[in-house]
C-alpha cells in the first residue's frame, strides 16, 4: 500500500480520483491548487470533467489539459480519474505562431495594396509615357513641316507681289515652291561626305550670310550625327530669320579624336525671356538622346548661341 501511495504522489502530473458524482476522493501532492481537499468536488475548479473526455483550462497563467477516464466495477460506473497535464509551453508557442500569422496576414494585406498602388504607378507613367509620345511627334511635325510650311508662306506673298510686274521672279518663286512641296511629301535624301560639305550646302540656301570656321579633322564617330546637325543649323537658321535681329549667323565647328564641339550663334540683340518652344526643345531632346550636350546662351542685347558638344 506504501509503495501505490508513494507512486501516486510522484506521478508528474496533478492527478485526481472521484467518486461517481465527481467528489475527491484522493490526490497526488503535486495539485497545487487553491482550496482543494478530500471531499470537494474538483467540478467546482473544471465544470466539464465529467462532460468530456479531454478539455483544457487555465489556472494562474498555467494551461492544462485534461483528460478524464470513467472506472467501471461489473459495468457500474464507481469513479473517475482526471489528469492534468502541463502545456503552458505548447499554448505559448502557438499563441506566438497565431501572432505571427496575424503579422504575416497583415503583410500579406499591405504587399496586396502596395502592388495595387504599383500597378495604378505603372498605368499612370503608361499615361504619361503615352502624352510624351504625343509630344515628340508634336516636335517631329514641327521639325519637318513648320519652317516648309513658313517658307511656302514667304513664297506665296512674294508671288503676288511678282506676278504681275515680274514674271520671271514668279515663275523661279513656283519652282522654289514646289521643290518645298516635295521635300515635305518625299524623305529627305540630303546625303553628305562630311560636316564641310553639309554646312557649305546649307549656307547656299541662305537668305543672309552665314560664316563657316571649322578647324580640325572630322571623326569618324560624329557621321551617325549627320541628320541631327543638320536639324540643328536650320532650325537655329530658321530662328535667326525669324526673330532676330541679326543679319549674320556664325557656324563655328572645332574637333579632333575624341570631341566635336558645334557652336552656332547670331549677331542679332537678343531682348526679353528665354522661353524653349517645340523647336528648341526638341532640339534638345534629340541631342541628349544621341549621347550629346547642348546649351542656350542668351543674354540681353547680344545675338543667341547654340552649343553643342559629342564625344567618343
Amino acid at each position: 500500500m506504501n509503495n501505490y501511495k508513494t507512486i501516486f504522489d510522484s506521478f508528474p502530473s496533478p492527478f485526481f480520483i472521484l467518486d461517481s458524482f465527481g467528489y475527491i476522493l484522493k490526490y497526488n501532492k503535486r495539485v497545487g491548487f487553491k482550496g482543494i481537499k478530500k471531499g470537494k468536488k474538483l467540478t467546482d475548479l473544471i465544470p466539464d470533467c465529467l462532460q468530456n473526455k479531454e478539455g483544457k483550462f487555465v489556472y494562474n497563467n498555467i494551461f492544462f489539459k485534461r483528460i478524464t477516464k470513467e472506472i467501471y466495477d461489473d459495468e457500474l460506473l464507481i469513479n473517475y480519474a482526471v489528469v492534468l497535464i502541463d502545456i503552458t509551453e505548447k499554448e505559448s508557442i502557438n499563441n506566438r505562431k497565431q501572432e505571427k500569422q496575424k503579422e504575416l496576414q497583415v503583410l500579406a494585406n499591405s504587399l496586396r495594396e502596395s502592388n495595387q498602388e504599383l500597378e495604378n504607378l505603372l498605368e499612370e507613367i503608361k499615361s504619361l509615357s503615352d502624352y510624351a509620345e504625343q509630344i515628340r511627334l508634336a516636335r517631329v511635325i514641327h521639325d519637318n513641316y513648320g519652317h516648309a510650311i513658313t517658307d511656302l508662306f514667304m513664297i506665296s506673298n512674294m508671288c503676288l507681289e511678282s506676278k504681275n510686274n515680274n514674271p520671271k521672279t514668279y515663275k523661279q518663286l513656283i519652282i522654289e515652291g514646289e521643290k518645298i512641296i516635295d521635300k515635305i511629301l518625299s524623305p529627305d535624301q540630303f546625303e553628305a561626305g562630311s560636316l564641310k560639305e553639309l554646312l557649305t550646302s546649307l549656307s547656299k540656301i541662305s537668305e543672309f550670310p552665314i560664316v563657316i570656321t571649322i578647324i580640325g579633322e572630322e571623326p569618324d564617330f560624329i557621321k551617325t550625327q549627320y541628320k541631327l546637325i543638320k536639324k540643328i543649323c536650320k532650325e537655329a537658321y530658321h530662328n535667326t530669320l525669324d526673330h532676330s535681329l541679326g543679319n549674320q549667323m556664325f557656324i563655328n565647328l572645332t574637333m579632333n579624336e575624341k570631341d566635336v564641339f558645334l557652336e552656332i550663334y547670331d549677331d542679332g540683340k537678343w531682348h526679353g525671356e528665354f522661353e524653349k518652344g517645340f523647336g528648341l526643345a526638341s532640339m534638345e531632346d534629340n541631342v541628349v538622346a544621341s549621347k550629346g550636350k547642348i546649351d542656350f546662351v542668351h543674354q540681353e542685347g547680344q545675338g543667341f548661341k547654340i552649343i553643342v558638344k559629342w564625344s567618343k
